[in-house]
């Protein structure tokens, strides 16, 4: 049985996202996590609303515009005490190639090697100012047990981009 510590969904800004991760972090702390658990769930969790901020589209089909909203949410597996943390929002045709490429990669590499990668794509800094540079993705791949996706078409032009992030903390 999952029980929610955090289940938002709306227009995401700066100031929500330090208002949830403050509190998140304020229910980890009465779970009793160590404060690198907590920190470990606190990158992920701003990865994932970041994406959200960078991706997010209105859902009529052709436009094109950043609307910043979604949905995220952070649940505690009761019987195993995973940490799974889940995010949705509507993304565009283009921005699904973009991910899909990062996501395929992140799928063949072991955890060494998506480590690996992620200090590549820092230290290169190849494309790491613009959008969909996809260094947030192997740095949450790096983190977590496990990640799952799926994309639902909406329209032509449109789908939900759906993330699933089981922990290993």
């Amino acid at each position: 049985m999952d029980i929610f510590l955090l289940n938002y969904k709306g227009e995401l800004t700066q100031n929500r996202i330090e208002d949830m991760l403050e509190s998140l972090e304020a229910k980890l702390e009465n779970d009793n996590l160590s404060r690198g658990a907590i920190a470990h769930i606190a990158i992920i969790f701003i990865e994932l609303c970041q994406n959200m901020i960078n991706y997010s589209k209105s859902i009529h089909a052709k436009e094109r515009n950043i609307v910043p909203y979604g949905s995220i949410s952070c649940m505690k597996n009761s019987i195993n005490s995973e940490y799974i943390l889940e995010s949705e929002n509507i993304i565009s045709i283009d921005d699904k190639e973009r991910l899909l490429s990062r996501l395929k990669d992140i799928d063949t590499r072991s955890r060494d090697e998506i480590k690996q990668r992620y200090k590549e794509l820092r230290r290169s800094a190849k494309n790491a100012h613009d959008k969909g540079a996809g260094i947030g993705l192997y740095d949450i791949a790096k983190r977590c047990k496990s990640v799952q996706y799926n994309f639902t078409p909406i329209n032509e032009d449109k789908l939900y981009f759906h993330l699933k992030i089981n922990t290993d903390t």
